[in-house]
């Protein structure tokens, strides 16, 4: 994203690309990414996304279900 540059701060845009998240969502928690203003332009702290990302909760994930799956391989094996 960053041809080997690591920058410090983001855009919103760049934070939005960076995250995955929607500008909307980004806006939302901007008073937790500890905002910069230079001009018109909002900075967004990597190390502050970085850490409210990885504060988020684990997403809950079950096994796959072996009944119902509709004929298709449990094992994600390919057919020969």
């Amino acid at each position: 994203m960053f041809d080997g540059i690591q920058p410090k701060y983001l855009t919103i845009k760049q934070a939005c690309a960076y995250s995955g998240l929607s500008r909307t969502r980004v806006y939302e928690n901007l008073y937790q990414f500890m905002p910069k203003k230079c001009g018109a332009r909002t900075l967004i702290s990597v190390e502050a996304l970085d850490a409210w990302l990885e504060a988020l909760p684990n997403a809950p994930v079950r096994p796959p279900s072996k009944v119902g799956t509709g004929g298709r391989r449990d094992d994600c094996s390919s057919t020969s």
